[in-house]
C-alpha cells in the first residue's frame, strides 16, 4: 500500500489531535504556534515504514525542536536551522538526554553560585536599551544574578537547559501585559477588538 493510500485511511477528525497530551519534554519551554507532536510522530512514522532507508531529517526551519524530537524518538539523525536564537536553544534543550543526578548536583552548585554573587556583589548588572521599560531594577539585580551564576556554569550541555529555564524566568517576570491583554480579551469575550 503507497503512502497516498495509508494517509487516504485515515479520516479527517483523526488529524486534529485536539485531545491529545503533550509530552512532557515538549512542555519545556512556551513558545508561540507549536507543532503539534503527536501528529509530527505519526506522518514521520509512516515515512520511516514507507521507505525504512530514510536515517536523516532535516527540518530548515525547526521553531522549537518538536519534529526534530519526534524524529529522534523514531530513531532518525536530526538535523535543524532557524532563525530565531531562543526557538534554536529551546530545541537544543529538547534534543539533549540528562542526566536527573547530574542536573540535580549542578542544581545545587547553581544555588551556591547565585547566594555567593548575591551577598558578595561580585557581578555586573546586565543592560541594553530601554531595559527599564522591560523590567523593574530589583528584577534587572536579580537577573543578573541568576545570569552571572549560569554563566559559570562549566559544563554546556547544563548551561544550555539554564539558559532555557532562564528565558523563562524573563518571560514571566518582565513587563509585559500578557496578562492585561488576556483578561481584557476574557472580559471582551474575544471581541473583534482583542482579536
Amino acid at each position: 500500500m503507497s503512502l497516498a493510500e495509508k494517509l487516504d485511511r485515515y479520516n479527517m477528525e483523526y488529524w486534529d489531535f485536539k485531545n491529545s497530551k503533550i509530552d512532557g519534554i515538549h512542555k519545556i519551554a512556551s513558545y508561540p504556534a507549536p507543532m503539534v507532536a503527536p501528529m509530527q510522530h505519526e506522518l514521520l512514522q509512516l515515512l520511516v515504514d514507507e521507505n525504512p532507508a530514510y536515517h536523516k531529517m532535516l527540518d530548515p526551519f525547526h521553531g522549537t525542536g518538536v519534529t526534530l524530537v519526534e524524529g529522534q524518538q523514531i530513531g532518525l539523525e536530526v538535523f535543524g536551522i532557524d532563525i530565531n536564537p531562543y526557538a534554536h536553544i529551546i530545541a537544543l534543550a529538547k534534543l539533549e538526554k540528562y542526566d536527573p543526578n547530574e542536573i540535580q548536583m549542578s542544581n545545587e552548585i547553581l544555588l551556591q553560585h547565585i547566594e555567593v554573587l548575591k551577598k558578595s556583589g561580585n557581578y555586573t548588572i546586565h543592560c541594553f536599551d530601554n531595559i527599564n521599560k522591560w523590567f523593574r531594577n530589583d528584577v534587572i539585580n536579580d537577573l543578573s544574578v541568576i545570569r552571572t551564576a549560569i554563566m559559570l556554569q562549566n559544563n554546556c550541555k547544563n548551561r544550555r537547559y539554564y539558559w532555557l529555564c532562564f528565558g523563562e524566568i524573563v518571560k514571566k517576570y518582565s513587563n509585559t501585559r500578557t496578562v492585561d491583554y488576556q483578561n481584557k480579551c476574557q472580559k471582551y469575550e474575544l471581541n473583534e477588538e482583542c482579536v
